[in-house]
């Protein structure tokens, strides 16, 4: 057993971060019908994954925008020096160096994976 010391705000954030993904992975899937209507809000990066299935996916959709932006955003949140971008057949990985060390971050469908590369060729 090992005694840390935390700020409760910290705690609090990191609990809603990690385990918040479970629930809105949840919603995600419910809501996929839902999503789909014109002028609907995009809430988190599972609906984005979820819309980016069932589209043609360019680099100027305006779903893989928001993932891009979101990536690039969560790995400054991250402290991540670099962005590694593993393309797959079924499923790519997105994996962020933290501290020098490799973290699997994310699954990224194929599809969603080659509008992410072709956003990022344009920037």
């Amino acid at each position: 057993l090992k005694c840390v010391v935390a700020n409760p705000l910290d705690v609090s954030r990191f609990l809603m971060e990690f385990y918040g993904v479970t629930r809105s992975v949840r919603k995600a899937k419910d809501a996929k019908d839902n999503t789909r209507e014109f002028g609907a809000k995009i809430i988190n990066f599972e609906q984005l994954l979820e819309l980016g299935k069932s589209a043609n996916l360019g680099a100027d959709d305006q779903h893989i925008v928001q993932i891009v932006d979101w990536l690039l955003q969560y790995a400054f949140e991250q402290r991540a020096s670099d962005i590694h971008l593993e393309p797959r057949r079924e499923i790519s990985n997105v994996r962020f160096r933290i501290d020098g060390v490799m973290h699997k971050t994310f699954e990224l469908p194929t599809p969603v994976m080659s509008g992410v590369t072709a956003r990022i060729k344009v920037l």
